[in-house]
């Protein structure tokens, strides 16, 4: 049981962490404030994936992993998606702010499920 919410952590940690690298590559702005947002949100993200590596050792595997985990899944499509949306039609302001609203979800979502 050890091994598998271990795993659940790892997992939450790397899509975490890939969600804020692929929005900080959507974001492309002639607007310095969205660029530095995603530059910290990038930090941020490095910190809470190592975070969650660290912590990530309980005993009991509980139902909001699983939620965790398919939200995860489900916002990394949804950044998949503007990210190719951000390559196609260049820097736009409004993909941009999608992106970087969806690593807060994110954010919120990885922080709910390694601190409580």
């Amino acid at each position: 049981m050890f091994v598998l919410v271990l795993l659940f952590h790892v997992i939450i940690s790397i899509t975490v962490l890939a969600i804020t690298f692929i929005s900080f590559d959507s974001v492309k702005s002639n607007s310095k404030i969205l660029n530095n947002i995603a530059a910290g949100y990038v930090f941020l993200g490095i910190l809470l994936a190592g975070t969650g590596i660290y912590i990530g050792g309980g005993q009991t595997l509980k139902a909001y992993y699983y939620i965790s985990i398919v939200t995860q899944v489900i916002i990394l499509v949804f950044s998949l998606l503007l990210n190719r949306m951000s390559k196609r039609a260049g820097g736009s302001k409004p993909i941009s702010i999608c992106s970087l609203s969806l690593v807060t979800i994110s954010i919120i979502n990885s922080s709910f499920f390694f601190y409580i």
